[in-house]
Protein backbone atom coordinates (compact mmCIF):
# COMPACT_ATOMS: atom_id res chain seq x y z
CA UNK A 1 0.00 0.00 0.00
CA UNK A 2 2.85 2.39 0.76
CA UNK A 3 4.35 1.96 -2.70
CA UNK A 4 0.98 2.73 -4.31
CA UNK A 5 0.70 5.98 -2.37
CA UNK A 6 4.29 6.86 -3.27
CA UNK A 7 3.48 6.22 -6.93
CA UNK A 8 0.37 8.45 -6.73
CA UNK A 9 2.39 11.23 -5.09
CA UNK A 10 5.05 10.92 -7.78
CA UNK A 11 2.58 11.50 -10.61
CA UNK A 12 0.35 13.97 -8.78
CA UNK A 13 -0.16 17.33 -10.42
CA UNK A 14 -0.35 19.30 -7.19
CA UNK A 15 3.31 20.27 -7.42
CA UNK A 16 2.86 22.03 -10.75
CA UNK A 17 2.41 25.80 -10.83
CA UNK A 18 -1.25 26.81 -10.77
CA UNK A 19 -2.45 23.34 -9.76
CA UNK A 20 -3.73 24.52 -6.38
CA UNK A 21 -6.38 27.21 -6.46
CA UNK A 22 -7.80 29.19 -3.56
CA UNK A 23 -11.23 30.74 -3.36
CA UNK A 24 -12.65 32.96 -0.64
CA UNK A 25 -15.17 31.46 1.73
CA UNK A 26 -18.84 31.95 0.91
CA UNK A 27 -22.07 31.58 2.80
CA UNK A 28 -24.35 28.63 3.42
CA UNK A 29 -27.03 30.10 1.15
CA UNK A 30 -24.86 29.72 -1.94
CA UNK A 31 -24.01 26.15 -0.99
CA UNK A 32 -27.65 25.22 -0.43
CA UNK A 33 -28.76 26.84 -3.67
CA UNK A 34 -26.05 25.04 -5.64
CA UNK A 35 -27.01 21.73 -4.00
CA UNK A 36 -30.68 22.18 -4.86
CA UNK A 37 -29.73 23.22 -8.39
CA UNK A 38 -27.60 20.12 -8.90
CA UNK A 39 -30.35 17.99 -7.38
CA UNK A 40 -32.92 19.39 -9.80
CA UNK A 41 -30.53 19.17 -12.75
CA UNK A 42 -29.61 15.53 -12.11
CA UNK A 43 -32.94 14.07 -11.04
CA UNK A 44 -35.53 15.71 -13.27
CA UNK A 45 -35.98 14.44 -16.82
CA UNK A 46 -38.23 17.18 -18.15
CA UNK A 47 -37.51 20.73 -19.19
CA UNK A 48 -37.79 21.71 -15.55
CA UNK A 49 -34.23 20.46 -15.07
CA UNK A 50 -33.01 23.63 -16.80
CA UNK A 51 -34.17 25.44 -13.66
CA UNK A 52 -31.30 23.61 -11.96
CA UNK A 53 -28.84 25.39 -14.27
CA UNK A 54 -30.37 28.73 -13.28
CA UNK A 55 -30.08 27.83 -9.59
CA UNK A 56 -26.43 26.81 -9.95
CA UNK A 57 -25.63 30.05 -11.81
CA UNK A 58 -27.41 32.07 -9.11
CA UNK A 59 -25.40 30.19 -6.45
CA UNK A 60 -22.16 31.03 -8.25
CA UNK A 61 -23.17 34.70 -8.35
CA UNK A 62 -23.97 34.59 -4.61
CA UNK A 63 -20.60 32.98 -3.85
CA UNK A 64 -18.67 35.52 -5.91
CA UNK A 65 -20.41 38.47 -4.26
CA UNK A 66 -20.28 37.17 -0.68
CA UNK A 67 -19.52 39.99 1.77
CA UNK A 68 -16.08 39.94 3.38
CA UNK A 69 -15.36 41.70 6.68
CA UNK A 70 -13.07 44.74 6.73
CA UNK A 71 -11.85 44.20 10.32
CA UNK A 72 -11.36 40.95 12.24
CA UNK A 73 -10.19 40.55 15.84
CA UNK A 74 -9.07 37.23 17.33
CA UNK A 75 -10.91 35.79 20.33
CA UNK A 76 -8.20 36.82 22.80
CA UNK A 77 -7.52 40.14 21.00
CA UNK A 78 -3.91 39.20 20.23
CA UNK A 79 -4.36 39.64 16.48
CA UNK A 80 -6.18 42.14 14.29
CA UNK A 81 -6.72 41.85 10.53
CA UNK A 82 -7.69 44.81 8.38
CA UNK A 83 -8.64 44.69 4.70
CA UNK A 84 -6.77 47.27 2.70
CA UNK A 85 -7.87 49.19 -0.37
CA UNK A 86 -6.28 46.48 -2.53
CA UNK A 87 -8.61 43.87 -0.97
CA UNK A 88 -5.82 41.96 0.81
CA UNK A 89 -5.61 41.43 4.54
CA UNK A 90 -2.97 43.08 6.69
CA UNK A 91 -2.48 41.42 10.05
CA UNK A 92 -0.94 42.75 13.26
CA UNK A 93 -0.39 40.38 16.18
CA UNK A 94 1.16 40.23 19.63
CA UNK A 95 1.36 36.48 20.17
CA UNK A 96 3.21 33.76 18.34
CA UNK A 97 0.03 31.69 17.85
CA UNK A 98 -0.66 31.63 14.09
CA UNK A 99 -4.04 29.85 14.31
CA UNK A 100 -6.31 32.88 13.81
CA UNK A 101 -4.06 34.25 11.09
CA UNK A 102 -4.03 30.96 9.20
CA UNK A 103 -7.83 30.71 9.43
CA UNK A 104 -8.33 34.28 8.24
CA UNK A 105 -5.94 33.89 5.31
CA UNK A 106 -7.42 30.60 4.15
CA UNK A 107 -11.01 31.88 4.48
CA UNK A 108 -10.01 34.88 2.39
CA UNK A 109 -8.48 32.71 -0.34
CA UNK A 110 -5.05 34.19 0.36
CA UNK A 111 -2.06 31.92 -0.22
CA UNK A 112 0.28 33.73 2.17
CA UNK A 113 1.57 31.97 5.26
CA UNK A 114 1.24 33.39 8.81
CA UNK A 115 5.03 33.79 8.91
CA UNK A 116 5.04 36.04 5.84
CA UNK A 117 6.84 39.29 6.64
CA UNK A 118 4.65 41.49 4.44
CA UNK A 119 1.45 40.77 6.38
CA UNK A 120 1.95 44.02 8.36
CA UNK A 121 2.34 46.19 5.25
CA UNK A 122 -1.09 47.79 5.61
CA UNK A 123 -0.31 49.15 9.09
CA UNK A 124 1.53 52.38 9.84
CA UNK A 125 3.20 52.18 13.26
CA UNK A 126 4.92 54.81 15.42
CA UNK A 127 5.53 55.41 19.14
CA UNK A 128 1.82 56.01 19.80
CA UNK A 129 0.56 52.80 18.18
CA UNK A 130 -0.51 51.49 14.81
CA UNK A 131 -3.16 52.60 12.34
CA UNK A 132 -4.51 51.17 9.11
CA UNK A 133 -6.67 52.59 6.34
CA UNK A 134 -9.90 50.72 5.62
CA UNK A 135 -11.22 50.26 2.05
CA UNK A 136 -13.71 53.14 2.49
CA UNK A 137 -10.85 55.51 3.39
CA UNK A 138 -11.45 55.75 7.15
CA UNK A 139 -8.61 55.10 9.59
CA UNK A 140 -8.68 52.26 12.09
CA UNK A 141 -6.50 52.16 15.19
CA UNK A 142 -6.29 48.79 16.92
CA UNK A 143 -5.05 48.53 20.48
CA UNK A 144 -3.18 45.30 19.80
CA UNK A 145 -0.04 46.78 18.30
CA UNK A 146 1.61 48.66 21.18
CA UNK A 147 3.58 45.83 22.81
CA UNK A 148 4.67 44.53 19.45
CA UNK A 149 5.67 48.04 18.44
CA UNK A 150 7.87 48.43 21.52
CA UNK A 151 9.58 45.12 20.80
CA UNK A 152 10.09 46.13 17.17
CA UNK A 153 11.40 49.58 18.09
CA UNK A 154 13.85 48.19 20.64
CA UNK A 155 14.98 45.56 18.14
CA UNK A 156 15.54 48.19 15.41
CA UNK A 157 17.45 50.45 17.84
CA UNK A 158 20.00 47.77 18.69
Amino acid sequence: MGSGIDWMNAIALSGLPGAVGRIPAFGVGALLMASVGLFVLCLLRTRWRLAGVALVLAAIAMAVHAPRPDVMVSANADAVAVRGSDGRLSILRNSSDPLAMRDWLSADGDGREPKDTNLKDGFLCDQMGCTARLPDGTWFRPRVGRKQLRRTASWQAS
